[in-house]
Order: C-alpha cells, then structure tokens, then sequence
C-alpha cells in the first residue's frame, strides 16, 4: 500500500505540472506552428505515470483498480475545487483593481472649470488674462457664430492650451430640432472653429442640456455636461456664486460657469484661488475624462 501511494503522489504532482527532482520536465516542441491536433493527441505525461504506477504485469488487481478509482475521483474534486478558487481569486482581482481605481479618482484632487456661451470681446479677454496669470487651463464651449466675430479670442485659447468645444452654432436648444437641423448646428460651428484652429472638434456641450441621442449626426462628438452649476447666469451676486461652487465641488468634478458675465469671471478668480490653495489643480476635460 505504501508503495502504490508514493507512485500514485509522484503521479498527482506531475497532474499539477510539478517538476519531480528524479525527472526532468519534458522538452518543449520547436515547432513554429505547433497545432491544437497535435497537442490534443499527445497523451499527458501524468496519465502515463499514473497508470504504469497502478498497472501489474498480469493486469490490475482489484486492490489497484480500487486505488485507480479513488484517484480518479480524488483528481475529479481536486480540478473542481481548482476551477472554484480561480474564479473566486479572478473576481478578487477584478474587485480590487475597481476599488483601487475609486481611491484613485476621489484621492486626485483634480476638477475641471468650464465656460459656456462665448467668447465675449470684453468678458472673455478678461477671463483669459486671470487664467494665465494663474497658470490654469479651461475649457470653452464656444457659440459658433460669436466664435466668427471673435477669432483672436478663439485663437489665443487654443495658443495658452485651453480646450475648445462645441455649444452650437447659435445657442438652440438640439433636442427640440430635426435630426438635419440639428446637426446643421453641430457641423457649422465645429467648420468655424476648424477654420480658426485647424484642429477639429472633438466635444459638444449641448445648450441646456439637452440632447436626443437618437439623432444621428456625422459628426462624431462626445457630450460633456457637468456636475457643479451655481446658475451664474441669473445671478449677480460674486461672491455667493464662488461660495455655492465651494460648497458643492469634489475631486473630478466638472464646474459650469459662462464667460460672458463679468460677475461669473470674478466668481471663477475666487473659486480657482481657493482650490489651488487647497491644493487642486485645475484640468481640461479631456485631462479629467481620459487621463
């Protein structure tokens, strides 16, 4: 008996591909092509060993069937209980890459500050010039027909690094049009900004957020709405507008703000002093989306 279940153990750490110290593991195929015929016909070396293990040379005595079943059986839970925990360890992994990649989002102090409805000659120069100063990036998402009245505007945002999108050619509301007009509007404005840049437009912040995303446009665009919106645009009040976006602003958030009120600029200087002295740094909306 000792015998036969010291071969039979030799056998069952050959079936989970142990090398054994008395033998070498078999040669690989040099084969380039080596194919799934082949390897399927090739009998397992542990099937080999399990078997000489077992076998007499008059045939198998009862005693050596009896072990040949347990051992099936025992190989049979054995893969079982293999399959079971490495499913449970895929999942584990896959849990904790996802767990890993929240800490990671909410740890990042990162937020992205946009603007809507410009670019205005006063407001939007204005806006520009306290960017730089503080060494921050937004986005715009331009009207197309105001981004034709103010090209150097247009181009001194993609010249400091700012993203541009697009709000439409001018300012309506996508969903309550035709699928043509609709992406007539899409089409005009991305043309304009193209023309001015040379660089095409990528992402669309529909006007009040609306959008049918059963129409079918051309353009491929991707919408980009927001998390933070203080209604800046009915509003006067500076500093309670700064003070409803701190209030409500978290790591990875999107701000909606619009360039072409003077409150809501001043608003945007006293929010992004704040943040950085909290330590965010400020982003363009591809950075936070797709960083």
């Amino acid at each position: 008996m000792l015998k036969h279940w010291h071969i039979s153990l030799e056998g069952w750490c050959a079936f989970f591909c142990l090398r054994h110290p008395t033998r070498e593991s078999p040669r690989k195929s040099h084969s380039p092509h080596p194919t799934s015929k082949v390897m399927m016909h090739q009998k397992p070396e542990y099937y080999i060993k399990i078997g000489k293990a077992i076998k007499k040379e008059s045939g198998m005595s009862k005693q050596s069937k009896i072990y040949g079943t347990l051992a099936n059986k025992m190989r049979s839970i054995v893969m079982l209980l293999s399959t079971v925990v490495l499913i449970f360890c895929a999942f584990y992994i896959l849990a904790a890459g996802e767990s890993e990649q929240i800490v990671w989002q909410r740890d990042e102090k990162k937020v992205a500050i946009t603007f809507d409805d410009g670019p205005d000659a006063k407001t939007t120069a204005l806006l520009l010039d306290g960017l730089k100063a503080r060494k921050v990036r937004a986005t715009f998402f331009v009207i197309g027909e105001k981004a034709e009245q103010n090209p150097e505007l247009i181009c001194r945002m993609s010249e400091e690094g700012h993203l541009i999108g697009n709000h439409t050619y001018s300012h309506v509301q996508l969903n309550m049009l035709s699928n043509s007009q609709a992406c007539s509007q899409v089409k005009s404005a991305n043309d304009v900004i193209k023309e001015i840049t040379g660089q095409e437009v990528i992402y669309l912040r529909p006007p009040f957020g609306e959008w049918d995303h059963k129409k079918d446009c051309p353009q491929n665009m991707i919408a980009v709405y927001w998390d933070v919106d203080p209604l800046d645009w009915k509003r006067t009040d500076t500093k309670q507008i700064a003070a409803d976006i701190l209030r409500q602003v978290k790591p990875g958030d999107i701000i909606l703000l619009h360039d072409i009120y003077k409150t809501s600029v001043q608003a945007a200087f006293i929010v992004i002093d704040e943040l950085q002295r909290q330590g965010y740094e400020f982003v363009t909306v591809e950075e936070l989306l797709f960083a």
